[in-house]
């Protein structure tokens, strides 16, 4: 979920602009406290052994996620 919302802000990559280089430029300005991944809005539970609507809930927000990320990171 942060590299999408980072991406988002970051803006997508542009035309040459290699991987690391707009991974860098998501990464701008990250607080290092940021790196230790304790925000709870960006978990994604882990739908093993649970009921089918919690595989499906997670299905559906990955997809979500991806369907965004694609289109910023490899236009």
């Amino acid at each position: 979920r942060e590299l999408v919302r980072r991406g988002e802000l970051a803006g997508a990559r542009q035309p040459g602009e290699d991987m690391a280089g707009w991974l860098g430029r998501a990464h701008a300005g990250r607080q290092r406290s940021a790196l230790l991944g304790d925000s709870a809005g960006d978990d994604i539970a882990d739908p093993a052994g649970g009921p089918l609507q919690l595989c499906t809930a997670t299905a559906d927000l990955l997809d979500d996620l991806l369907a965004r990320l694609i289109p910023l990171a490899w236009g």
